[in-house]
């Protein structure tokens, strides 16, 4: 399942979601899980499992759910849907390689507790990254700032460039404070399970000009970088960090 309003669209603008099955889900193996593809109907007819096989799935979702809930974006939804997939590919790859120059960065930061990316070596699963995300590591990872609930919030507060939205996948960098939003329902304990502590901040990087992205944290951090920013960028090619 994807929602089609973050990485298909890009651009923040569109509601959707795309389901995909490709025909090869066993219903009759997965019926403890799933009843209402090997029940018979309330006619006694044949169930899912039976009439369409491994199509099953994507057999009810057509024919119970999609009736239900409307399986049709509207017309300009579809077409800036259609739009944001000609460019999905290459959006990533800026992405993912922006994302990577920015989470070093931010490691070499005093002000930093911790960045959780798995692109980086500090990563208890970059191993499995390098193996499996080949073309990079995605665009979305969190900081954990050393001042707590204080530092993060004079850093959404500060920054000019990046956006201070719920949003992510978008072409333009984003930033949100989980604590106060996405998991303000969450108990202190599992929101620490989940990694999420009050100087915690996600970011979804956008396409920019990631030296841009930098001068813009620098100055909401409002202290000295370890590494001068412009020997930093100089040092990390962009065109060179997604096959790093």
């Amino acid at each position: 399942m994807h929602s089609a309003s973050k990485f298909l669209a890009g651009q923040g603008a569109v509601l959707g979601g795309v389901i995909v099955d490709d025909g090869r889900f066993d219903a009759v193996a997965s019926g403890h899980l799933f009843p209402h593809l090997v029940q018979t109907d309330r006619l006694g007819g044949a169930s899912y499992a039976e009439k369409y096989g491994r199509r099953a799935r994507g057999q009810y979702l057509r024919e119970s759910v999609a009736p239900r809930f409307g399986p049709s974006p509207s017309p300009l939804n579809a077409f800036l849907i259609g739009q944001g997939v000609e460019t999905l590919s290459l959006r990533v790859e800026r992405q993912s390689a922006n994302a990577l120059v920015v989470a070093r960065w931010l490691e070499t930061r005093p002000e930093v507790e911790r960045v959780d990316y798995v692109g980086l070596p500090s990563h208890p699963h970059h191993e499995l990254g390098r193996r499996y995300l080949t073309r990079g590591s995605g665009s979305v990872f969190t900081v954990t700032l050393r001042g707590g609930l204080e530092a993060a919030r004079h850093l959404v507060q500060s920054v000019r460039l990046i956006t201070h939205m719920t949003h992510l996948g978008d072409v333009r960098t984003l930033v949100l404070h989980p604590q106060s939003t996405s998991h303000s329902a969450r108990t202190v304990a599992e929101r620490e399970r989940a990694g999420v502590f009050p100087g915690t901040i996600r970011l979804s990087i956008g396409i920019e000009d990631v030296d841009d992205l930098i001068a813009d944290l620098a100055q909401a951090l409002d202290g000295t970088a370890s590494v001068p920013l412009d020997e930093f960028v100089e040092a990390v090619d962009v065109r060179e960090v997604v096959n790093a």
